[in-house]
């Protein structure tokens, strides 16, 4: 079958073609319309599939290729599902051009059509799915041979360290919104769902994590490591956990909101502990097709009519007293019918009801009231048989089916007249004295027992189970529902997270509106999203002193340039420490090589020294013991981050400069001094002396000695 659907497939894709749909097997069919990516998904949240629909691409020669693009991607580079989705858009926005020109037609011209699109609403800039459609002209040119040199338009957003002021004042997340919504955490008038994701709230704002991180926390997420609390955190971006700090001054509001959210999600986790042991079976999957819908009713409707007849010649269900009484037996006790109706506390007319509807059962006669005291067979041809049935406990229905099961049928449509004609098929056979007729597949069920996801994986490596995930509740908790499901679970997702702060600020009788959370820019409801909140951490760590190197290990990231796109600090800010730093360089209050070579260059020419200061120090990192004017997101620090480690010569680094008056600055260069002594003299006890690492913490001393020294010529000489 493979084989015959590969004469869509252009010639020169067709080894390749074959090849990639070997690798995709056997979960996926290359040539099909449709793809369950589900185990691309490396935090697959409460998602039971993933389809990529190829049908929405139109072009029947563009669809074919979309599939052998996106499989290429994935099995040659490990694209993950957001990759292949936004592969999908981009060729869907191409087909809308196209119309039905063969791949061989496709042209320049058809990838600017897109673009222009774009410009006539307005959008100008890096656009993603623009960027897709590059990298797809470039496959294009390289498998198939058109000479398509499409190239995206490029630009950096607003915000950040290089976009507007204006940008950066709109991006940056005020802190009096934050302060206040902290500040609702003990309110008593907050609500419960809420408080709930408040409390999430403020672990974020400790940790500035991306909300998937959040969402994926593990259940000890918080540890002490060295004396310090930091948090373990799943990187969207690797997978594996790291341990990253946070303010301590933080700690007590953190563990407060941690215990809170673990009391919280109990149940959730006990819930997958039960699934473990007992796994069920998995109605979102059921409910996808009416195959699988009509099947699992018709398993039911055989198991209940087989457990449950309506002929119970030993006993007759009282209604009024909601259980089943043995009349026959009764009369035969008490020898008359008035003395077995007192034992009931029941009239004599009802005793006898009783009494011979248990008699017509051992003749497989189910009886119905027709009118007062007159009583006849129940048929098919009486008026609403169905309802007069299921009255009786043991007729089959929509309820007991969704209580056996703990699921919900659907209210309407196509999938519920399913379930309907099944039972009412089986209350026939009920009212025969027959059991429903079913022929089990054990084959077919296997693919609807439950299966428990795990919350972090990547490949076939699990890194977190739900049981061990701190966002885990049961299924309708934090909703609005009405329905109670003790027997299934979810994970607060990064869907949930959004959805809840979306419409805390978004309606009319919004939580942001009614505990009058202000925006102090606008004096409007303030309105945010999670990630604006790794914005505002970022800048403040900054604005606190931190480099953009000490941000980037502190939030996870291995691309130093992005803290720029993150650090909202207004220029003036930025300014001022520049000008700060020159100033106390120009008056001769900083020790290092900058400071050395001024003074040397002021001596015979002010004009030249001041032009050296200018492009000596355009940027500014400030550390504990000084700053630091290399520009760590252009280039990496080539030593490592350790300024007074970075040779023989018993220097610190050129780039550093010390200011002389700082105590903080000089005591940490003093610490620094001492732990590298102490250092030595244990690598001489262990017999070390000659190691690397001696002459490395030999450097360090020499360095920081060379630093105070300096510091105690301007300060003491």
């Amino acid at each position: 079958m493979f084989l015959d659907t590969m004469i869509s497939v252009p010639i020169p894709l067709r080894d390749l073609t074959f090849s990639l749909g070997q690798a995709l097997r056997p979960k996926i069919d290359i040539l099909s319309d449709e793809w369950d990516v589900l185990d691309w998904v490396k935090r697959p949240g409460n998602l039971a599939s993933l389809t990529l629909r190829f049908t929405r691409i139109r072009n029947v020669d563009l669809r074919v290729l979309a599939k052998i693009y996106v499989a290429a991607r994935r099995v040659q580079i490990g694209i993950s599902s957001a990759g292949a989705f936004g592969i999908l858009a981009a060729l869907v926005k191409l087909d809308s051009v196209i119309g039905d020109k063969t791949i061989d037609a496709l042209n320049f011209l058809d990838f600017i059509a897109v673009e222009n699109a774009y410009l006539a609403r307005g959008v100008t800039g890096k656009v993603t799915t623009l960027s897709n459609l590059q990298t797809f002209s470039k496959w294009l040119q390289m498998r198939v041979g058109l000479r398509i040199l499409y190239q995206a338009p490029k630009g950096g957003p607003n915000y950040g360290r290089h976009g507007s002021e204006d940008g950066r004042h709109e991006k940056l997340l005020p802190t009096e919104i934050l302060r206040d919504l902290v500040g609702l955490v003990s309110n008593p008038e907050l609500p419960l769902r809420d408080k709930f994701f408040i409390n999430a709230l403020v672990i974020n704002i400790a940790l500035g994590c991306r909300v998937n991180e959040l969402a994926c926390l593990p259940l000890d997420c918080l540890v002490e490591m060295q004396g310090k609390w930091v948090f373990k955190v799943f990187p969207e971006k690797g997978g594996e956990i790291l341990y990253r700090p946070f303010p301590q001054e933080m700690y007590p509001a953190v563990k407060a909101a941690v215990d809170f959210i673990v009391t919280f999600t109990a149940e959730g986790r006990n819930i997958v502990k039960t699934l473990r042991s007992t796994p069920g079976l998995d109605w979102r999957k059921i409910l996808r097709t009416e195959k699988s819908l009509k099947y699992f009713s018709q398993k039911f409707a055989s198991e209940w009519t087989q457990q449950h007849n309506l002929f119970t010649p030993n006993g007759c269900y009282n209604y009024r007293a909601r259980q089943f009484v043995d009349a026959i037996g009764l009369l035969r006790r008490f020898k008359n019918p008035s003395d077995a109706a007192a034992y009931l506390g029941t009239p004599i007319r009802m005793f006898k009801k009783l009494y011979d509807s248990q008699v017509a059962m051992s003749q497989k006669i189910f009886l119905y009231e027709k009118r007062r005291d007159v009583f006849a067979p129940l048929t098919f041809d009486v008026e609403n048989w169905q309802a007069k049935l299921w009255r009786h406990p043991h007729a089959i229905s929509f309820v007991v089916m969704e209580r056996h099961y703990g699921m919900t049928a659907p209210a309407s449509g196509a999938m519920r007249n399913i379930v309907s004609l099944v039972v009412k098929e089986a209350l026939s056979c009920q009212l025969q004295g027959q059991v429903y007729p079913f022929e089990p597949d054990s084959a077919y069920e296997k693919n609807f027992h439950y299966s428990i996801l795990p919350t972090v994986r990547a490949g076939s490596k699990i890194f977190l189970e739900p049981e061990n995930s701190l966002f885990v509740i049961p299924r309708n908790v934090l909703t609005y529902s009405d329905a109670v499901r003790s027997d299934q679970f979810r994970k607060v997702s990064s869907t949930i997270f959004d959805q809840w702060l979306s419409g805390a600020s978004g309606r009319d009788d919004s939580l942001f509106k009614r505990f009058n959370i202000i925006d102090p820019r606008t004096g409007t409801v303030a309105r945010f999203t999670w990630h604006d909140v790794r914005h505002w951490l970022n800048t403040t760590y900054k604005q606190g002193g931190l480099s953009d190197a000490q941000v980037n290990v502190i939030l996870g990231r291995t691309d130093y340039a992005q803290a720029q796109v993150y650090d909202h600090t207004p220029a003036l800010s930025r300014s001022l420490i520049l000008q700060e730093m020159m100033d106390r360089v120009k008056d001769d209050r900083t020790v290092g090589l900058i400071q050395t070579t001024f003074n040397k260059l002021k001596i015979s020419d002010r004009k030249t020294a001041e032009e050296y200061l200018k492009s000596a120090i355009r940027v500014i990192n400030p550390m504990p013991h000084g700053g630091c004017a290399h520009n760590l997101a252009l280039k990496p620090c080539h030593n490592h981050l350790s300024c007074v480690a970075k040779g023989t010569d018993g220097k610190p680094c050129e780039m550093l400069v010390v200011d002389s008056e700082n105590k903080q600055q000089r005591a940490e260069i003093q610490k620094i001094a001492n732990d590298a002594s102490l250092i030595k003299v244990h690598i001489v006890n262990a017999g070390g002396e000659s190691s690397p690492q001696f002459r490395h913490y030999e450097c360090v001393e020499e360095s920081a000695n060379y630093i105070l020294a300096e510091i105690f010529k301007k300060n003491d000489g």
